[in-house]
């Protein structure tokens, strides 16, 4: 089966996008926006708020969207370029269903520029960036002289912060784990334009899959296996299903969300609920996930719930504008994001 291809990687906002503590919350699969036009999703900002400093933030997923299901194993997700000017562009590592209020106080990842020349075998990285929390100790950086990721003649390769980092103001030196494989030039010329050596700070989510628990169970003897389950990469969302017994055989479904409506079953048939948007199942469960104690089995008045996430990253993009800023192009805004295909 073909592997995770460039354009099955898609960006989904979350249903809530304005700038308050509620905002955030479950994907949005209905709207998709280019990976190379997040600066879309950023409201022009005046120049009364750059005088006085605002923080704008954007919950989004990076949704990994391949026909056959596959894993992203060993995910990262990352800032490709620091924005010019005065603006700081971050991340936030989040679930699939917080909002600002749980996570406008948590750790920041982002991105900076080497001060000199890297040469392949050290192991001392030094970096001026625009905030020194987005680089901490154990964490996983990404070193950068790519123009774009699908830039030939640069060089991408992912290191370990493994000391405490040296901190000189905005100047830090890293001290990474183990020797740096490649040669990085602190910047040169690309098609006529400068390009920048760059470090990044990622945030690991390790494999991607669409998954599934059981969230609430209901019954003397029926039991599950949720590792029968599986959720469609294309397909599936954020919700949680209601599976009503009113036999010893067939049940009724709801789902938490008003607008899906779900279909009857039974518990010898496969059940594979359509999602009219993509014209494929929200998720498959066999028969042999209906299992029992060897005392009984499932029975009319029995229920369980079944929760289930997308095959995708959430994060937060976070865009800062100190007090008194110079403006910045948001057309810069890069993520990048890395990893490889595998079977669940």
């Amino acid at each position: 089966m073909a592997a995770i291809q460039a354009d099955e990687i898609v960006i989904h906002p979350a249903f809530s996008m304005n700038q308050t503590d509620n905002t955030g919350g479950i994907i949005n699969s209905s709207v998709t926006i280019p990976s190379n036009a997040l600066e879309q999703i950023v409201e022009d900002i005046s120049e009364a708020e750059r005088w006085n400093g605002i923080v704008r933030h954007y919950k989004l997923f990076q949704k990994i969207g391949n026909p056959n299901n596959k894993v992203y194993k060993g995910a990262k997700l990352f800032i490709g370029l620091p924005l010019q000017g005065g603006y700081v562009a971050s991340l936030i590592k989040g679930d699939f269903n917080d909002v600002w209020a749980d996570v406008k106080n948590n750790r920041q990842y982002g991105c900076a520029l080497t001060t000199s020349d890297l040469t392949a075998g050290i192991q001392q990285i030094t970096i001026i960036t625009k905030n020194v929390g987005h680089f901490q100790q154990n964490d996983l950086i990404a070193i950068i002289s790519q123009s774009d990721p699908i830039d030939s003649t640069g060089r991408l390769e992912f290191a370990r912060i493994d000391q405490p980092i040296e901190s000189n103001g905005h100047e830090l030196t890293l001290h990474i784990k183990k020797p740096l494989r490649y040669n990085y030039p602190v910047s040169r010329i690309v098609d006529g334009y400068i390009s920048n050596t760059r470090v990044a700070s990622c945030i690991e989510y390790e494999d991607v899959k669409g998954t599934a628990f059981v969230s609430d169970k209901t019954s003397v003897h029926g039991t599950t296996d949720i590792n029968e389950v599986a959720i469609n990469s294309i397909a599936g969302i954020t919700q949680t299903l209601t599976f009503v017994f009113d036999s010893a055989n067939n049940f009724q479904v709801v789902s938490n969300l008003a607008d899906v409506a779900l279909p009857s079953g039974q518990k010898t048939a496969v059940y594979e609920p359509q999602n009219e948007a993509y014209l494929l199942p929200y998720l498959s469960i066999p028969p042999s996930f209906w299992t029992n104690d060897g005392d009984g089995d499932w029975v009319a008045g029995d229920s369980v719930k079944i929760s289930t996430n997308p095959c995708a990253m959430p994060f937060w993009l976070v865009i800062t504008v100190p007090l008194e800023s110079e403006q910045s192009e948001l057309e810069m805004i890069e993520l990048w994001s890395s990893g490889y295909s595998g079977s669940r």
